[in-house]
């Protein structure tokens, strides 16, 4: 069986371009959508067959007082988030949105208020 959307966390830029290659390796079918950070790392890569689906939309929203804003709150250390892919099946017209999170593990705190900040987003 082989996956039509798979999603990462916290990949820097190289690898998620050796992911990429390894997925391209056989065939040019892949593509990728998530925002950089910096340099060093892309929060919440969604891969995806291009052939099958088609990306309609993405944008990332943050886990903190204000999701439009990059930053960490609640005592996370980090800035989490979520990459919002809203996609398109080619064949079927079917439409779906996928949301890949990363919600902060150490801070209980910051658990607690990213999924109202998710379900404000949905």
């Amino acid at each position: 069986m082989q996956p039509t959307m798979i999603g990462t966390q916290e990949g820097s830029p190289l690898q998620l371009q050796e992911i990429l290659d390894d997925l391209n390796e056989s065939s040019q079918l892949w593509s990728w959508v998530g925002e950089e950070l910096n340099e060093y790392r892309i929060i919440n890569a969604i891969f995806y067959r291009h052939d099958i689906l088609s990306l309609v939309s993405t944008r990332t929203f943050w886990f903190n007082e204000h999701p439009t804003t990059i930053g960490a709150a609640w005592g996370a250390k980090h800035s989490r988030g979520c990459t919002r892919g809203q996609f398109e099946h080619r064949t079927t017209k079917q439409p779906f949105i996928i949301y890949n999170i990363h919600i902060d593990y150490p801070s209980q705190e910051a658990r607690h208020h990213s999924i109202p900040v998710l379900l404000s987003q949905i």
